[in-house]
């Protein structure tokens, strides 16, 4: 059997001054950053949503033998699933394209941040 190695590690606290450095750079970028807020916040209202109505498309529309409420149904659930691929991959991407320098900053910010909790 393999031992686990147990480390008595505390949780480092939030470097405040990094943060505010963060939000300082992150300035220009407020409406990125915003658009990509609301976004991550509709996908995860959009990700429990599709299990929802497969369940009330079964329960409610097959059971009953409902074939234009079930029809109703699958449409809806295919427009959830092209604005979530919209979400995920269409608009994250872009985001991502017009804000990249933010991304190498945070990158080197984690680094910064990891080997300060090192020393």
């Amino acid at each position: 059997m393999a031992e686990t190695k147990e480390t008595d590690e505390k949780p480092r606290p939030l470097d405040a001054r990094l943060l505010w450095r963060i939000i300082y750079f992150l300035k220009p970028y407020r409406v990125w950053v915003s658009v990509a807020f609301v976004t991550v916040i509709a996908a995860a209202f959009l990700g429990p949503l599709r299990p929802k109505i497969v369940q009330v498309a079964i329960d409610d529309y097959i059971v009953k033998g409902d074939l234009p409420g079930l029809t109703r149904i699958c449409v809806i659930l295919v427009v959830i699933l092209i604005v979530f691929l919209f979400l995920r991959i269409g608009l994250t991407r872009r985001l991502l394209m017009r804000v990249k320098p933010v991304g190498r900053f945070l990158e080197l910010a984690h680094i910064a941040a990891t080997r300060i909790g090192e020393a």
